[in-house]
């Protein structure tokens, strides 16, 4: 990601959470066709081989939730506790959290 998409979404406008994670969002203003997504995992969340291996699937699970997440810059913020979630509740979790907050977006835009 661009450094002016951290900006962007340093003023999100959509945010979420389910389970131990956090999403915001920002709509970005070219016209991309994919989600772009960053993981911030915390040093409470374990040492970097356990932080990697949460971030791997985190966008494992990412790639396989379908319809894939609107267009657009998110953010995922982790809790301590991702790292015993199961594969399948972190699919759960990450496609509730995009719907809800890409969907916040566009209740104010409409």
């Amino acid at each position: 990601m661009a450094r002016s998409t951290f900006a962007a979404l340093r003023r999100p406008s959509g945010r979420a959470k389910n389970g131990p994670l956090q999403v915001v969002f920002s709509p970005l203003d070219d016209h991309q066709e994919r989600a772009q997504v960053a993981f911030a995992v915390s040093k409470r969340c374990g040492g970097a081989v356990e932080r990697n291996r949460i971030r791997r699937r985190l966008r494992s699970a990412v790639e396989l939730i379908s319809p894939p997440p609107r267009p657009g810059a998110y953010l995922v913020r982790t809790d301590p506790s991702v790292g015993q979630e199961t594969f399948q509740d972190l699919i759960h979790c990450l496609d509730e959290c995009f719907q809800k907050a890409s969907a916040s977006n566009k209740e104010r835009t409409a």
